[in-house]
């Protein structure tokens, strides 16, 4: 996702009756309409034979475009709400409808009483549901406690000889893990960020601790020198080392031979699966991915590991 485009029509003043207010004095609706939204109207619609005597004539676009950077990439991938999002964009630039339609009122192109009827609802309802957000979350955080989900607090297993542990079932983990919980470790190698973090993200929803490496041969080394993973989830194309020659070298050392392996593409090609599969990939997985059929089939290769 590079950027999203929202846009609304707002109906332009008349040029040949609107009239230029200046100053004041305004009516008792502008001066309403300019306290609820901060700026004073440049002309005002009065409404003539070349109008059909609604005061406007024609239409305007109020745009607003959001451009997706790795700030805005990560809190999506996060699941952040719409309201975090849009205060995340604001702060990086963004301008909203709001903000588009009052340069068009300052312009004198339309009027307060136009933003109101196609904007007014949209802007109060925004404002209200933010004011909620932050009112709910000051509520469910005791005070003293930082916000966010705890991080488990768990010592690595280095003991390579009992890896597998029993498996997740039923729903995702909405909540941190007790202390107590052993989690399968997960491998997800991949050189695109975006791509790594819904891998990491759907797996720890349902209860699995995750890492990550950015290429084969961090992969290879990760696997290979530290606490041992149950899974390894591999990209197939990466610049260096791809998926191929991970799995190759993952089936080839004694500490590894038996790790579970997938390799995520987005090829279409049969022989490459097939390929892959007697190269000593246990699965083999299409993205981009859909989270639940992706846990659910991160699950099956386990299981069938364990059996």
């Amino acid at each position: 996702l590079r950027g999203v485009i929202a846009q609304r029509l707002m109906r332009r003043v008349c040029p040949e009756c609107a009239v230029p207010i200046g100053p004041g004095p305004f009516t008792d609706s502008e001066s309403e309409l300019a306290g609820r939204f901060g700026t004073w109207p440049a002309v005002r619609s009065v409404g003539c034979a070349a109008c059909g005597q609604t005061g406007y004539l024609g239409r305007i676009p109020v745009i607003e475009v959001m451009n997706v950077g790795p700030d805005l990439a990560d809190r999506i991938v996060r699941g952040a709400s719409a309201a975090e999002i849009a205060r995340a964009a604001e702060g990086a630039g963004m301008h909203t409808l709001r903000e588009s339609a009052l340069s068009r009122v300052a312009a004198g192109e339309t009027t307060l009483e136009e933003v109101d009827r196609v904007l007014g609802e949209r802007a109060a309802e925004g404002a209200m549901a933010q004011a909620s957000e932050s009112a709910m979350a000051a509520a469910l955080v005791p005070a003293g406690e930082a916000t966010g989900p705890a991080a488990p607090d768990l010592e690595p297993d280095r003991d390579r000889g009992s890896s597998r542990r029993p498996l997740p079932d039923g729903p995702a983990l909405a909540t941190s893990v007790p202390r107590d919980v052993e989690l399968i470790r997960v491998l997800v190698v991949d050189d695109d960020p975006v791509h790594r973090r819904l891998a990491r993200r759907a797996l720890e929803r349902a209860g699995f601790e995750v890492d990550e490496a950015t290429s084969g041969a961090s992969a290879l080394e990760k696997a290979g020198t530290g606490p041992a993973y149950s899974l390894v989830i591999t990209d197939l194309h990466m610049p260096g080392l791809g998926g191929r020659e991970v799995v190759s070298c993952l089936r080839s050392m004694p500490s590894t031979a038996g790790v579970s392996i997938m390799v995520a593409t987005s090829d279409d090609d049969p022989d490459t699966e097939s390929q892959l599969i007697e190269a000593g990939a246990d699965d083999y997985i299409r993205k981009p991915f859909e989270p639940t059929r992706f846990v659910a089939r991160v699950r099956a290769a386990l299981r069938r590991a364990d059996t």
